[in-house]
């Protein structure tokens, strides 16, 4: 199935979770609008486009993962799901109708590029005043002016959003710690391999012997420590 059509599970009360797979390719108009029991959906890496209204009117729907192919939400996407208190915009996102956000519970809007994406101008303030617009380290002067129609009405925060995943090849010969996380004002790291009693730290999977060991602009970086 690469297509599911318009209003396909409009008022399916029994729904409560979705996971809509790579393989599809279209999402149309209000298919799961007015779902009452809905509360979490998840958009496969095949939906570029998420269709006006398409979740509308859900009101236990918590959670909204959008795939990493997605570059825009259209009108009334989301609009009155009164539970849905938090979103991840991805990277891939080149432009947003304000209105599919037009929600009154939303307190956390997550975006992922450093480049705004575009906001139709229909409604002069689409955010929960209370709202948190949590954006990528250095891009609050293009946010603010991409969206100064809020800049009045939501508090705009800078986070760090590159990830950094340390482990331990056997968790049996000891942990990997993480001394110094990155953040926006400095964005490094120091990570030791902490042996267990009888073993010793050898090497990161990068062959790297150093320990502790400074890391250094972090960019969705995956760390493994061998001790034996």
């Amino acid at each position: 199935m690469k297509y599911i059509s318009r209003e396909a599970f409009k008022n399916a009360d029994s729904i409560t979770s979705i996971v809509i797979p790579n393989t599809v390719e279209s999402v149309d108009y209000n298919s799961f609008a007015y779902c009452d029991n809905l509360q979490s959906i998840t958009f496969g890496n095949g939906i570029t486009e998420i269709a006006n209204c398409v979740c509308s009117f859900c009101p236990r729907l918590k959670n909204v993962i959008l795939g990493d192919s997605v570059t825009s939400i259209g009108y009334h996407a989301f609009a009155n799901c009164d539970s849905l208190l938090s979103i991840t915009i991805p990277a891939t996102m080149t432009s947003i109708d304000m209105g599919g956000i037009n929600n009154v519970s939303l307190l956390e809007i997550h975006f992922l590029s450093n480049t705004p994406p575009i906001a139709s101008a229909q409604y002069e303030s689409p955010f929960n005043p209370q709202a948190t617009l949590y954006i990528p380290c250095g891009s609050l002067i293009a946010y603010s002016a991409a969206y100064n129609f809020a800049v009045n009405t939501v508090s705009f925060v800078e986070e760090y959003n590159n990830n950094l995943n340390v482990t331990t090849a056997d968790s049996t010969t000891g942990t990997i710690e993480v001394l110094t996380t990155p953040d926006c004002t400095y964005p490094n790291a120091v990570i030791y391999g902490r042996p267990n009693i009888g073993y010793m730290f050898d090497h990161w999977s990068d062959s790297n012997t150093q320990n502790p060991r400074f890391l250094e602009q972090i960019y969705d970086t995956t760390i493994v420590g061998f001790l034996f």
